[in-house]
């Protein structure tokens, strides 16, 4: 699997000139993987599964940004080789009774990167209350790798004139979760689902010069931040109540209804609790369609999506200190307090297909955002009018689809 990026960005106007670069970058990224599993059953009522997966990453990331102060390019990040990720696992299910099944296990993270070792316990139990419904309740360890980019950011040290790697050595992000939540199945066409569930989270890379940061936010915007010195001494916790409807395609039809309700917090360096990039509080999706048999292998179909969630968390543009220095200033005492207008969005699709012996045919006609609800994706400062304004989320989009099933 390879991926690569190369991009350039211009300003405006800098020192007088036209579409000078301010933002130069590389990355590309080669993966290769392995993997293997083995089962093997015990008895009637034991049997285990253990195996390994291997990643490898041929990478280069390089990029650089135009510094004001020194009136030339400084290097973020400047890498090129390989890094290895290693994962082992081994679980064992036991049924103890007729109506109690244990699973526990143990699941073993390499990262090559900083040679960091992470055993990861997990155990879960699920009790069969009648033929249609069951408890379950689970508790596991995860670890997890920030993106690799990051781990490459350089330091730039004026007085000397060199570069350091200041992430080099920062250690795996982890988490400890419990869950619990009931499964009732009334027939093979209709199921709810509910689960309650907490997360820990603790070794979260942080910054000193900017104890609001935390890299527990990452993914906010389209790109991970290319933050240097960070360490791993921040912490976060996520609990929440799920919930799921679900009709399954029956007699032409099928639903599927989601409620999600949680709270999502994190502590940068100063361990002040801050609202999440993503803690928008709730979140509801409902789904449904229902299919015609015009004639011989001739269906026609109508399908709703609705989506309505709590609106996205941001740090406000401090207008006194953007108007002072002439550019954009954010007013991180004020991270994420606030939430931008919800998110509302619902699609329709309509679809004729056609199936023939070897293969079918689709045509649909999506309607995306039907509404034309605008969603607030972001604010940015605008210094030549010296005001805010917004970036929307999609708009209203039509879109025609032709498809060909082997």
């Amino acid at each position: 699997l390879q991926q690569t990026n190369t991009h350039t960005l211009f300003d405006s106007v800098i020192n007088n000139e036209w579409f000078k670069p301010v933002y130069r970058g590389e990355q590309r990224e080669i993966k290769a993987s392995f993997s293997s599993q083995l089962r093997h059953r015990v008895s009637s009522s034991a049997h285990i599964v253990a195996g390994v997966v291997f990643d490898r990453f041929d990478v280069v990331f390089r990029d650089s940004v135009v510094s004001r102060t020194h009136d030339r390019f400084i290097t973020i990040t400047d890498a090129e080789g390989s890094l290895y990720l290693m994962r082992g696992y081994a679980q064992w299910q036991q049924r103890l009774s007729s109506r109690l099944t244990a699973n526990a296990g143990i699941h073993l993270l390499y990262a090559g990167l900083n040679r960091e070792v992470s055993p990861e316990p997990r155990l879960a139990l699920s009790y069969q209350t009648s033929s249609k419904g069951s408890f379950n309740a689970g508790f596991g360890l995860h670890s997890q790798l920030q993106p690799r980019e990051v781990y490459f950011t350089e330091t730039y040290h004026s007085e000397t004139d060199i570069y350091t790697r200041s992430n080099e050595k920062m250690g795996l992000s982890k988490s400890n979760h419990i869950v619990a939540g009931y499964h009732h199945r009334f027939n093979n066409h209709f199921r709810i689902k509910t689960e309650a569930y907490y997360q820990h989270l603790y070794n979260i890379p942080v910054r000193r010069r900017s104890p609001e940061f935390s890299m527990i936010n990452t993914g906010d915007f389209f790109n991970a931040p290319k933050i240097d010195s960070l360490i791993n001494e921040g912490t976060g916790r996520n609990i929440g109540l799920e919930l799921t409807v679900e009709r399954f395609l029956h007699q032409g039809w099928y639903m599927l209804f989601t409620a999600s309700v949680f709270d999502s917090k994190y502590r940068g360096y100063d361990q002040v609790w801050r609202n999440t990039a993503f803690n928008g509080n709730y979140v509801f999706n409902l789904l449904g369609g229902y299919e015609w048999n015009l004639a011989r292998n001739r269906i026609l179909g109508v399908n709703v999506r609705t989506v309505w969630a709590g609106g996205k968390r941001y740090i406000p543009v401090d207008m006194e200190a953007s108007l002072a220095k002439g550019e954009e200033v954010r007013d991180w005492d004020n991270s994420f307090n606030k939430r931008y207008n919800d998110y509302f969005r619902t699609d329709l699709r309509i679809s004729f297909r056609v199936n023939h012996k070897r293969v079918s045919q689709e045509w649909a006609l999506d309607l995306q955002n039907l509404t034309n609800h605008r969603s607030i994706f972001m604010e940015s400062y605008d210094p030549a009018l010296n005001e805010v304004y917004q970036v929307y989320q999609q708009g209203f989009m039509p879109m025609m689809l032709y498809r060909i099933y082997f």
